[in-house]
């Protein structure tokens, strides 16, 4: 007889598949594979429509698992799309199980949003109904349906009608409720006797007060036939025992868990997919964002705090918002205590938390002379009208060392089980994160490519952590440390998720498409980094230079390689406080922009994957370049001066001489890259990272006068192979295009269309189906894409398939045609936001400039990029199909024209609305915000060291009471249809 009792599921789907095509079984428990395709059980088939899998189980618990479909003789994987399909198997003996599920077809955006931790969450029913236990009486079977209804109204319920041998009850006064606790899935197990199958039933949504209202499915009933009988099932046939060890029916009966007894399945599961409207409802919401940093409480240090999101939530819930959307908060002290690193998206780890948002009387008990310390600084930094990062960070550090210390003469340590489950949970990411920042306390900074070569070296690393983490080990006290503070963070902001989830409102984090060169990941999990590359983005409204994140690009292959176990475990990891995600940049997903470790800029870069072109290529459309005409910088004296002015002589002497081939003059050899400029002129002007961010903004801006020269080219010259070129991103700009003859002109110009806008679009959608199932897989958060910038044609259907929400900004239409974009032509499946933290919010746009970045008002208003933007309000102001205004446009926006463009947004058709809170406080008058728009700012892009500090001005505290606004952001939800309000 078996040791440990079990049961044995038999799984089973319709599935039409194609000649040489299996279908196979992947979960989340180990007989399931979990969740490695490698280990995916198959299933048999008959006819290759009905495939099925008897398998044993352990009795008792829960599980997720989903389909996928494998070719003979090739490497792809078809997933089934949509979300995972999840199972109790609530056996307390070894019974035997029908599995009959549906194969998930590719739901709408409402039917997939539904069944994430979002909408469970948002959606979730004040009052629920509970399933009734499972009790099976004598040779009775219990039939568990199951069904998905995305949308319900509070007081709607579910009921199943239909018919079984002599039993009718198809009138929705006679229906079988539902359990609605795990909503939107709604169950009902029914005892049958199995001379009463088969079952004709349809589900309806009853309206109690109003019948009129109900909504019947109306298509044929679906039917539920009588379990398999065992006794015909052949001897040989294939069952897998524990383990997943394959074995025959046989087999398995003489090994014991297959009973004699048992014929038949007296516990069937039936799971029926989504119910089947009529008409599909449009569930809609709207949301808030702010970065954790930016909000204010009376009890904070500095800085926002985990602690402060329940307070922020009971505002949100308050005003009708079910959405609280956060920038990244994960690690970002690259360069120890300094203000460069408040930049949110250059983490030293992908899944430690940020110590600068614990709260500090959390991390009780406090030492006494901490307790006055903490409100002293309170006192100190809250009274700053913005963030003091490294002040607030330098503060807090030492405190927690000073609580660490107290807590570990306490012994506090080593008897918490709480902490030791953190530690067994966090095993794949904690140890090297925290032996890094030791390590870097100890070598002077985080550039482990500096650090003595035995701490380098990446066959080395594994031991290293491992040794480090023992606790003989000399470095051990200060590796504990980091593992006790992210213990904390992790608790804190798992509880401020609960309070929120208590309230009904969701949390959206934001997930960084890079990390820091000089990071715990690049060090530990080498292999899914490609070390020496970087990664940006094209031009754009944002940066005319291109962006160059400097952060290194992902080895794909490597991470694919290993089933994605980095990526799962970053999502899992954020999972347990998460409810819904942000992917900064997910055109990344399909190609990243790659740069060459000699670049500054963002503009000498290429798709990667990407094609490039051949000499052979040009040479036959008679573009014969022998002397890098194409490829060389084409610079003349009037180029310079409309960078310099004034210095062209100087910049001239310094960095030029006399051109060997066309153009008036080329870079020094000791300035051939943007690399060996910069640091020149580091050196010369004293930069360092102890600058001021005023400084490093001019020098900044001194920079990209030089990149206009850089990348005065018509084609970039592969690294790797000579004959190989890519092309400059808007070629027709350049001079050295400007200058060139009518037939190369008009070869290259179509050179670059082609490779920017029509070659890869295959590439890119397969490059994108190696990742998104696994995406999608590794979470029930609901995943939105920040989809803006540079968009092959691969990109909206694709996201559209894993059911992607797309980012919509009016100010950023997708069409490079048009200026602005009207929310109502927005998409169902997108979310849509006046402004972005990369954006002015709106009445800092509406001024276009901030004036104290000039010398007078004069010289602002006679720049061309002034000239330029004021131009697009106008167009705003004056346009029907906007303001539609006939007075002349006023310098700051009023608040009235201000709520219609929030108003455009709210009753727009996307699933989402979700609001900086900037943009909602101006829907009035009042002090809650900063007097100044350009203070409110969260971040330039264009600067690359922009110093992110924005708080808001008034505490939350304050806001909640003021019942103004609240009452007119609840109005504007609740007559736009987003309430949801349960």
């Amino acid at each position: 007889m078996m040791q440990q009792p079990v049961s044995v599921a038999v799984f089973s789907v319709h599935y039409s598949t194609q000649w040489k095509e299996s279908v196979f079984l992947c979960g989340s428990i180990p007989e399931l594979g979990a969740w490695d395709v490698s280990r995916a059980v198959p299933l048999a088939t008959h006819g290759g429509v009905f495939w099925s899998l008897d398998i044993a189980l352990p009795l008792n618990q829960s599980f997720e698992y989903k389909y996928l479909v494998r070719k003979e003789g090739e490497s792809w994987i078809n997933w089934e799309p949509g979300m995972n399909h999840h199972c109790h198997l609530a056996c307390t003996r070894g019974e035997l199980v029908e599995i009959r599920d549906s194969w998930n077809v590719a739901l709408d955006f409402t039917g997939e949003a539904a069944q994430s931790a979002a909408l469970r969450l948002i959606m979730a029913r004040a009052n629920p109904r509970p399933l009734t236990p499972l009790n099976v009486r004598g040779n009775h079977i219990v039939a568990q349906l199951e069904v998905c209804v995305p949308f319900l109204n509070p007081n709607e319920q579910v009921g199943v009608i239909g018919e079984s041998g002599n039993r009718r009850f198809w009138v929705p006064s006679a229906a079988l409720m539902t359990s609605d606790a795990d909503a939107p899935i709604h169950k009902i197990r029914i005892e049958l006797d199995p001379a009463e199958l088969p079952l004709r039933y349809k589900y309806v949504i009853i309206h109690p007060s109003e019948p009129s209202l109900n909504v019947t499915e109306p298509d044929a009933p679906r039917v539920l036939h009588a379990p398999v009988d065992w006794d015909e099932v052949p001897a040989e046939a294939t069952v897998y025992g524990p383990g997943a060890q394959p074995m025959t029916h046989a087999q398995a009966r003489q090994a014991g868990f297959l009973q004699p007894n048992i014929k038949t399945a007296q516990f069937v599961v039936r799971h029926d997919g989504s119910f089947k409207y009529p008409n599909p409802p449009h569930w809609r919401a709207a949301g808030m964002a702010i970065p954790v940093f930016s909000i204010r409480t009376e009890k904070s240090v500095g800085v926002g705090e985990f602690a402060d999101l329940p307070l922020m939530a009971e505002f949100c819930h308050r005003a009708g918002l079910r959405m609280l959307q956060l920038l990244p908060i994960t690690d970002t002290m690259v360069n120890g205590v300094h203000w460069t690193d408040s930049y949110p998206y250059s983490s030293v780890s992908n899944f430690a938390l940020h110590p600068i948002y614990t709260c500090l009387e959390k991390c009780a008990p406090l030492p006494a002379e901490v307790v006055p310390l903490i409100a002293q600084t309170r006192g100190r930094l809250n009274g700053l009208p913005q963030v003091d990062y490294p002040q607030t960070l330098e503060a807090k550090m030492n405190m927690l060392q000073q609580i660490y210390r107290h807590h570990h003469t306490l012994g506090l340590l080593n008897h918490d089980p709480e902490f030791e489950r953190f530690l067994a949970d966090s095993q794949y990411w904690l140890p090297s994160y925290a032996c890094f920042k030791v390590l870097a306390d100890q070598n002077g900074g985080t550039n482990w490519t500096r650090w003595p070569r035995e701490l380098q070296e990446e066959a080395a690393v594994p031991e290293l952590v491992r040794a480090m983490c023992q606790p003989a080990h000399p470095s051990y006290p200060e590796v504990r440390f980091y593992m006790w503070l992210q213990f904390h963070l992790d608790k804190q902001l798992r509880e401020a998720s609960a309070e929120c989830a208590a309230l009904r409102v969701a949390l959206k984090g934001d997930v960084p498409i890079g990390v820091d060169p000089n990071s715990a990941d690049t060090w530990y999990f080498r292999k899914y980094f490609n070390i020496g590359t970087q990664s940006g983005a094209p031009p754009d409204a944002f940066s005319m230079h291109g962006q160059n994140w400097a952060f290194p690009t992902y080895n794909w292959d490597a991470i694919v390689a290993d089933k994605f176990v980095w990526w799962a475990t970053r999502l899992h990891v954020m999972g347990r406080s998460f409810h819904a995600y942000r992917i900064d940049h997910i055109l990344g997903f399909f190609r990243i922009w790659e740069i060459p470790p000699s670049a500054r800029s963002g503009m000498h870069a290429r798709f990667n994957p990407g094609q490039g072109i051949h000499r052979s290529w040009l040479e036959a459309h008679g573009i014969v370049d022998r002397h890098g005409r194409l490829t060389a910088p084409y610079i003349t004296r009037w180029l310079i001066e409309t960078q310099f002015g004034e210095e062209t002589d100087a910049i001239i002497a310094q960095f030029m001489e006399r051109s060997r081939g066309d153009g008036e003059f080329q870079f020094k050899a000791e300035f051939a890259t943007e690399d060996k400029i910069a640091a020149f002129e580091e050196a010369r002007l004293h930069i360092t990272l102890d600058s001021t961010p005023a400084q490093l903004k001019e020098f900044d801006v001194r920079l990209k006068k030089f990149w206009v020269l850089t990348n005065s080219v018509c084609l970039y010259q592969d690294e790797h192979n000579p004959d190989v070129f890519y092309p400059r991103f808007g070629i027709t700009n350049s001079l050295s295009w400007q200058t060139l003859g009518p037939d190369w002109k008009a070869h290259l110009e179509r050179f670059s269309i082609d490779y920017f806008y029509r070659w890869h679009d295959e590439t890119w959608r397969f490059s994108a189906h190696k990742k998104f199932p696994h995406l999608r897989a590794a979470s029930r958060m609901l995943v939105c894409g920040e989809d803006l910038g540079l968009l092959a044609p691969c990109v909206s259907p694709i996201m559209s398939q894993y059911k992607l929400l797309g980012l919509r900004v009016q100010r950023m239409p997708a069409d490079p045609k048009v200026t602005f974009i009207h929310p109502n032509n927005y998409e169902y499946g997108t979310v849509a936001t006046t402004s972005t933290h990369d954006m002015p919010p709106l009445r800092a746009w509406w001024r276009v400039m901030d004036q104290r970045n000039f010398r007078s008002q004069e010289e602002m208003y006679n720049s061309e990029a002034y000239r330029k933007e004021i131009a697009k309000i106008d167009q705003f102001w004056y346009d029907p199909a906007f303001l539609g205004n006939h007075n002349p446009r006023p310098r700051d926006l009023p608040p009235s024209e201000l709520e219609r463009i929030v108003d455009m947004h709210m009753f727009c058709p996307a699933m989402l609305a979700i609001f900086p809170l900037q943009d909602l406080l101006a829907l009035l008058p009042s002090g809650l915000y900063h007097p100044e728009p350009f203070d409110e700012l969260i971040n330039n892009p264009d600067n690359r060291k922009h110093y992110w500090r924005y708080r808001m001005r008034c505490t939350v505290e304050e806001l909640l009471r003021d019942a103004d606004i609240i009452d007119r952001i609840r109005g504007k939800v609740a007559s736009s249809g987003r309430l949801s309000d349960h």
